[in-house]
């Protein structure tokens, strides 16, 4: 990892659908976070009503409020993060 690239451009996909995958959950940023980690990673689910992003992603957004928004979910780990 070389650190944080404020101009890096950004990943952008579409089409991920984790009831294809081994054990069906909702993929973590870890995983993304482990492979690009200075790199912004935007994934949009096949359904169009899910994001996977990683942390250099998260960095570049306004911060995501404390609860949920109106009528949706933000899956958090552990810690409320």
């Amino acid at each position: 990892s070389s650190g944080p690239r404020p101009g890096a451009p950004w990943i952008q996909g579409f089409g991920w659908d984790q009831t294809r995958w081994p054990g069906g959950a909702f993929p973590t940023l870890d995983i993304l976070d482990a492979r690009l980690p200075d790199t912004p990673v935007y994934l949009q689910h096949i359904s169009g009503h899910a994001t996977w992003v990683n942390s250099a992603a998260l960095a570049r957004v306004p911060a995501l409020p404390q609860g949920d928004p109106p009528g949706g979910h933000i899956e958090r780990d552990a810690s409320g993060a």
